[in-house]
């Protein structure tokens, strides 16, 4: 049985984000050029953006697109393995 998940979902982080960047459904839309009714959309179902909408998007509203999704970046330091070298036969 799958557990449920308690992230947030990208439905609130694109509304969140909006609302802080002080833009309007309609504001957004004319700056992308998309009707205020796809915005209303995506920020209601929980369905990513279009592609091509996702850094133009992310740009006027002053995050990354990993932030626009819900998305939480983790750095983990990890150390590459040794190269192994290689050996050629000659024949």
């Amino acid at each position: 049985m799958a557990r449920p998940s308690t992230a947030p979902t990208s439905k609130q982080y694109l509304n969140k984000m909006r609302l802080k960047a002080g833009l309007s459904l309609y504001e957004l839309g004319k700056k992308l050029g998309t009707h205020p009714a796809n915005l209303s959309y995506w920020e209601t179902s929980g369905r990513p953006p279009k592609s091509d909408l996702l850094v133009p998007m992310a740009k006027i509203l002053g995050v990354s697109v990993e932030e626009l999704l819900g998305v939480k970046r983790t750095v983990t330091k990890k150390k590459a393995p040794p190269l192994k070298a290689k050996s050629r036969k000659r024949t």
